[in-house]
């Protein structure tokens, strides 16, 4: 009997001590920090262009990387007096990071010298407006433009057309040249190129509108745009000496006539 009231009084004492005992809490969610922008991120998404130099004989450029904050075009521009010039080719690109873009050139108009540039896709959307809306992306008031060096092959040749001096220069429409050279004023000798009278330097690839300043008083009323090498010391016209002229696959110099009219 006393054995009995022992057992249940100790069960009774168990279950008072279980009420009485604190009730363990439940794991609250610990809020996770929101990480706030850094410095270097802002500047890994801002506008940037990223190119390598490349052989584009397939009329095709790739760049590396085009970052845009919105939709717009990687533009391919020519170089034109030291800077970029006219386009030539065009892709559009998403917001976010673009990889391997490619980019169809026109090789015939091409320099060895191209600039990948970033502009706005900001008029009708997907559809190019150069000179237009579409103008390019500044950061930090520079505009997003990488140049980079492209290699192809050119045949050598020149086109001049007949015309007045223009305060002592005459101007070459169009030359295209297989490596850095210069274009050359011949005056006329005995019905054939004579002595030098101006030259100018001309790049890789496509020259549009050279202009050559010309000592008018040796100038004869036929000229010859003549294409000459960069061979001696580089930016150094030296002829006679080392930057001879130019010749074609048939042995000819490569070379133009043009008249020069009366002012």
């Amino acid at each position: 009997m006393n054995t009995m009231k022992m057992s249940l009084l100790g069960g009774a004492l168990a279950l008072i001590a279980a009420g009485c005992a604190t009730p363990t809490a439940e794991p609250s969610a610990v809020p996770v920090p929101t990480e706030e922008p850094t410095e270097e991120m802002a500047e890994a998404m801002a506008p940037a262009v990223k190119v390598s130099d490349q052989d584009a004989s397939g009329g095709t450029v790739t760049i590396d990387e085009v970052v845009s904050d919105g939709p717009g075009w990687l533009v391919i521009h020519i170089t034109r007096d030291g800077g970029p010039g006219p386009v030539i080719g065009q892709s559009a690109v998403e917001a976010g990071s673009n990889m391997g873009v490619t980019v169809d050139i026109d090789l015939d108009k091409a320099t060895g010298q191209l600039f990948a540039m970033l502009h706005l896709d900001a008029g009708a959307v997907g559809e190019y407006e150069f000179p237009g809306d579409d103008a390019p992306v500044f950061v930090d008031d520079v505009i997003v433009n990488v140049p980079f060096e492209a290699t192809f092959p050119v045949d050598d040749s020149v086109t001049a057309e007949d015309q007045a001096a223009v305060d002592g220069t005459v101007t070459i429409a169009f030359v295209s040249a297989a490596a850095p050279g210069w274009i050359v004023i011949h005056a006329q000798a005995d019905g054939a190129p004579g002595p030098v009278i101006g030259s100018a330097p001309i790049f890789l690839g496509y020259n549009a509108d050279v202009a050559v300043e010309i000592d008018m008083g040796a100038a004869t009323d036929t000229l010859y745009a003549m294409m000459h090498l960069d061979l001696g010391a580089a930016g150094v016209y030296e002829f006679p000496g080392d930057d001879v002229p130019v010749f074609d696959a048939d042995g000819n110099v490569v070379l133009a006539p043009f008249a020069l009219l009366a002012e």
